[in-house]
């Protein structure tokens, strides 16, 4: 029987201004969604001025987790998070 691990994940914070990575939040299951890490991720929420996440992150609990902590955040609409504009763009 030939046994082999399964392929890991990790979540990545870059500071663009520093080009460097100053956080890993790794994940031992490479074919969990992404935002799995999320409550690691919730932790450290503040740090940063600004983040930028894919649309996998555009849920309500990371909405209302970015809110909360007061900071910047932009991301691409989830498909199953559907929501209308207000105010001016």
């Amino acid at each position: 029987m030939n046994v082999v691990p399964l392929p890991g994940e990790a979540l990545v914070i870059l500071d663009p201004s520093l080009r460097l990575v100053i956080d890993v939040i790794p994940s031992e299951d490479g074919h969990a969604q992404a935002r799995s890490p999320f409550s690691e991720l919730k932790e450290i929420i503040g740090r940063p001025d600004v983040f930028i996440a894919n649309r996998n992150f555009r849920t309500k609990d990371s909405l209302f987790a970015f809110l909360s902590k007061n900071v910047h955040f932009t991301n691409r609409q989830h498909g199953s998070l559907y929501s209308d504009l207000s105010g001016r763009r």
